[in-house]
């Protein structure tokens, strides 16, 4: 069984966020960010 994070993860993966978004915006509030500058800081890190 996957954990919370894990699937939320998958799912913004599957709705078309690179992989490092994906993952980074589901730890957003333990950095203390907001979703939508974690999504910006991470954007350089995915690929196709």
């Amino acid at each position: 069984m996957l954990s919370l994070k894990a699937a939320a993860a998958l799912q913004l993966h599957s709705d078309g966020y690179n992989c490092a978004q994906s993952v980074a915006s589901v730890f957003a509030d333990d950095f203390g960010l907001t979703p939508a500058s974690i999504l910006r800081l991470a954007s350089c890190f995915g690929g196709e």
